[in-house]
């Protein structure tokens, strides 16, 4: 199956999902910059693996904290793709970077992903003093499909007594109901939630309420020019703005979805035609922004 640029094999059929466990069992194979933890869960639930990162210069004192999900149209995709990403903002923010490799949709259904992020952050403030950080400068960000998986965490903390200092969403998708999206996306969707209620909002925050917005986060929204989810992140940003929520809005008009994460060393494979200088600066550009702004909140 084709998810816009990803090459995914097909999660329906025993082979794909043989095919998505070798891949997983590889990237589990590398060594890490980061720390290996698994976030433990209550009722039997999957513990979360997660990949921890401190600041290169050491320090006594407590660190804010940011939580990082990775794109990959909920089904590939890795935390291993953007270790160098988490390490630059562990050094320049600075702060410890918790790089979330949450269970993908042929695990676990896709309303699960933020239920699984929720109670990561919930563990980290409840034991930050194990792991030397500010339980109230905590901020949660991610990239595409975890840009979605970030915005339906920050409801369902906000609904937990849960506070962010801040969200990221990078070329987010925020909406799952099919009148939003275009045909290739409702393919990619319906492929993975064949049933059940595509208007639920922590996989479609952008159909939240109003009372369920008031109060969020400041948020920073990234959006390129060349992309199918730019509307999304325009609705979304507007939303939160009508609903007294601060918003930064940064917009790269000639760039395409994806050009953070591809324009890294670490990003496989290295033959993706957005891997080029135009593309690279951009994600310089965007990188230095979004250390300035989580500097300027943590």
């Amino acid at each position: 199956m084709r998810v816009g640029r990803l090459e995914i094999p097909d999660e329906n059929t025993a082979k794909g999902v043989a095919a998505l466990e070798q891949i997983r069992a590889a990237y589990l194979a590398k060594p890490s910059v980061g720390e290996r933890f698994s976030v433990p869960r209550e009722d039997g639930k999957l513990p979360v693996p997660v990949l921890i990162y401190r600041p290169a210069e050491k320090t006594e004192q407590l660190l804010p904290v940011f939580f990082n999900m990775h794109g990959g149209a909920w089904l590939g995709g890795d935390a291993m793709l953007m270790e160098s990403f988490c390490q630059l903002l562990a050094n320049s923010i600075p702060a410890v970077v918790v790089n979330i490799n949450y269970h993908k949709a042929d695990v676990i259904p896709i309303t699960e992903m933020s239920k699984e992020a929720c109670d990561c952050v919930t563990y980290f403030q409840d034991h930050a003093e194990e792991f030397g950080v500010d339980p109230d400068r905590m901020a949660i960000g991610g990239h595409s499909a975890g840009a979605n998986i970030t915005a339906g965490t920050v409801l369902r903390l906000m609904e937990n007594h849960r506070r962010m200092k801040m969200q990221v969403l990078v070329y987010p998708c925020v909406d799952l109901r099919p009148e939003i999206n275009c045909d290739w996306m409702n393919g990619a969707i319906l492929s993975l939630v064949p049933e059940g209620n595509l208007g639920e909002i922590h996989m479609s925050p952008l159909a939240a309420e109003d009372e369920k917005i008031k109060g969020m986060c400041t948020t920073l929204i990234v959006t390129c020019g060349k992309d199918d989810l730019r509307p999304h992140g325009i609705a979304y940003g507007k939303k939160l703005i009508e609903n007294g929520v601060s918003v930064h809005f940064k917009e790269y008009a000639l760039a395409e979805h994806g050009f953070l994460e591809t324009n890294r060393p670490d990003y496989e494979p290295a033959n993706d035609t957005r891997i080029n200088e135009e593309q690279d600066g951009y994600a310089r550009d965007c990188e230095q922004w979004l250390i300035k702004m989580l500097r300027a909140e943590l």
